[in-house]
């Protein structure tokens, strides 16, 4: 690890080391129960800053680690609470081959060809959703059925399986073929 991100790592974790014997119970007020401890710091505006500068930290050396930070946020404000900030920060520090560093050209990258794939399996979902539907909209259950078995007898062997398909399809009329095309072609998302 990087000696100037090690330092300052190692300043997080003193500084939260201090900042633990700040975090006090609220006193009790006078006719409110709590089901609960509240906390508070003797000094917020340094506590603010030292969990500030930790996020910061956490987002640009060890983004893998921000969900964790997250996660522990989460929790009302207590000691313990504090204890698993500054424990996160000790882990890093002990084990910081195990979390790899991710460079920013390649997380967007990666992300930019994440979206256009998906975008594209989403799209051909779609289409196939279309193709499916035009031709239950034509077949009664039992033809669909019908169709359904041929397919799956011939999953193994595509070519027999797409005479088999279109013979089954002939064979329900060729009103029905047509209206099945029709319907394919006529529907505004194949289209775009």
């Amino acid at each position: 690890m990087d000696e100037n991100i090690l330092n300052l790592l190692h300043s997080l974790i003193e500084e939260g080391n201090i900042l633990i014997n700040e975090i006090h119970p609220m006193p009790p007020t006078p006719g409110i129960i709590r089901l609960t401890t509240v906390y508070y710091v003797d000094d917020a505006g340094k506590y603010a800053n030292w969990k500030s500068s930790v996020k910061r930290f956490l987002k640009i050396n060890f983004p893998e680690d921000c969900e964790e930070m997250e996660n522990i946020e989460k929790y009302n404000f207590s000691p313990d609470t504090h204890k698993q900030i500054v424990g996160l920060l000790v882990a890093i520090q002990k084990m910081p081959q195990i979390v790899k560093r991710v460079e920013n050209v390649n997380k967007n990258a990666i992300h930019i060809t994440n979206n256009l794939s998906q975008n594209q399996e989403q799209n051909q979902l779609i289409t196939l959703n279309i193709f499916i539907e035009s031709i239950e909209n034509e077949l009664t259950k039992r033809q669909f059925d019908e169709l359904k078995q041929v397919v799956h007898e011939y999953k193994d062997s595509p070519k027999e399986g797409k005479e088999n398909v279109l013979n089954k399809l002939k064979s329900f009329g060729n009103d029905v073929l047509s209206n099945i095309i029709a319907n394919i072609i006529t529907s505004p998302t194949i289209w775009g």
